[in-house]
């Protein structure tokens, strides 16, 4: 499983990342600030995905439909989840838009 920290947090990837089907990516809303509230996985190079993408919102936080969290950054981004838990998303050019 990868999260991007126990809290709230940016984790950035060097390199290629690569989820194979058996992988999961779990990240975490609180709030609207990106690192403080919610989660990104930062990859400077290709995103390889496949698996589980499982996303908490956490505490008092309610979304609304206007809102939007970039909890993906990529180059380029191959593939696609197999599993979507806990939103809705969508897929900008190099990111995971939720």
């Amino acid at each position: 499983m990868t999260r991007p920290a126990t809290l709230p947090g940016i984790l950035l990837v060097v390199g290629t990342y690569n989820q194979l089907v058996t992988g999961s990516l779990h990240v975490e809303v609180v709030g609207p600030f990106l690192g403080d509230e919610y989660d990104r996985l930062a990859v400077n190079g290709l995103a390889n995905f496949d698996g589980l993408l499982s996303v908490g919102v956490i505490g008092d936080c309610v979304p609304q439909s206007t809102d939007a969290f970039t909890v993906l950054t990529a180059i380029r981004i191959d593939g696609m989840f197999s599993h979507v838990v806990g939103t809705r998303s969508r897929f900008p050019a190099n990111g995971l838009l939720m």
